[in-house]
């Protein structure tokens, strides 16, 4: 079996094995999909009967395992493959023909926050409307 290195350095020459390389991997990680999700299923471990009172009791430690053995796999699978396994969304920042969207200039959203502010100060009612509306005969209270 050839080291990691010679792995990679082949990666890196050879177009044909690259391909094959990409293939097992993204096949490797969708094995190990299946894999976390049957651990994360398997519930077999998770209780135990108390060899003194015979009462049926939960296994802590068999949950702590299989939680760090699910996330460690989702953590793995996520740095291999953002696209496919990562759980964070991405924002598209392209247009429809493809092209890099251009950033809004900031005197624009300068702007336009102003305005909302403005609108939001122009339509809030005045503290004297607020207290018009509460009834003054105690009703409001519980």
């Amino acid at each position: 079996m050839p080291g990691e290195s010679t792995v990679y350095a082949w990666v890196s020459r050879h177009k044909e094995f690259r391909d094959i390389y990409v293939r097992a991997r993204e096949s490797w990680a969708e094995a190990q999909l299946e894999r976390v999700i049957e651990a994360a299923q398997d519930g077999s471990c998770d209780t135990y009967i108390d060899k003194k009172t015979g009462e049926q009791r939960t296994n802590h430690e068999a949950i702590g395992r299989s939680r760090l053995y699910v996330d460690t796999l989702k953590w793995a699978l996520a740095r291999m493959n953002r696209v496919r396994f990562a759980d964070t969304a991405t924002v598209d920042m392209t247009n429809s023909d493809g092209s890099l969207a251009a950033p809004a200039d900031p005197k624009l959203i300068t702007q336009r926050i102003e305005a909302i502010y403005q609108k939001a100060l122009a339509s809030r009612p005045t503290t004297d409307a607020v207290f018009e509306e509460i009834p003054d005969d105690g009703s409001d209270l519980c």
